[in-house]
């Protein structure tokens, strides 16, 4: 009987240690922050990998425009183009809020937006200064827009306004950035 005891303690010692061995080898790697784009539900051990939309919004970016030309009768196009600058650089505000410094011509002009957890940038409408070569003019911007990972995004801006208070324009802007 004692033999009966001492096998059946062994073989509950053995089956712990198994058990114990299983449950380690079933442990997926992953992002485990519900907040992080990469976020991974099926994850059970955090990796390290996660990545903040709002953090890695942030710095300094290569701007890369192909906008629309804004023709305006009597005077010509205009190319938005060659307003924009090469780098602009995005900074946060709190609460998931980024503001960026456009600084089109001689004139500074700040657009703010929000970003979410997936990364998905709103811009929602707001009025900025700009020259465009014919003084300073009121310009609304709206727009969307996504950064997809630490080095690469796009946002897609519409600019619309009047041309010296009386002409009417309204033109896309879509923009990759890169770091």
């Amino acid at each position: 009987m004692k033999k009966i005891s001492n096998f059946l303690f062994f073989f509950l010692f053995i089956s712990l240690i198994i058990s114990s061995c299983k449950k380690e080898d079933d442990s997926v790697l992953g992002c485990t922050n519900s907040n992080a784009m990469n976020y991974n539900s099926e994850a059970t051990s955090n990796d390290g990998s996660c990545l903040i939309a709002y953090d890695i919004a942030q710095g300094v970016w290569n701007l890369a425009p192909n906008c629309e030309e804004i023709n305006i009768p009597l005077i010509g196009s205009i190319s938005l183009n060659e307003q924009m600058p090469e780098t602009v650089n995005v900074l946060g505000g709190g609460g998931n809020t980024l503001y960026i410094n456009l600084s089109l011509n001689s004139g500074s002009s700040e657009v703010s937006g929000q970003i979410d957890n997936e990364g998905n940038i709103t811009v929602p409408s707001q009025n900025i200064t700009v020259d465009v070569g014919m003084g300073a003019m009121d310009i609304a911007v709206s727009g969307s827009g996504k950064i997809n990972s630490p080095t690469l995004g796009e946002i897609d801006l519409t600019f619309s306004g009047t041309v010296q208070g009386i002409i009417p324009f309204s033109t896309e802007c879509f923009m990759t950035l890169s770091k």
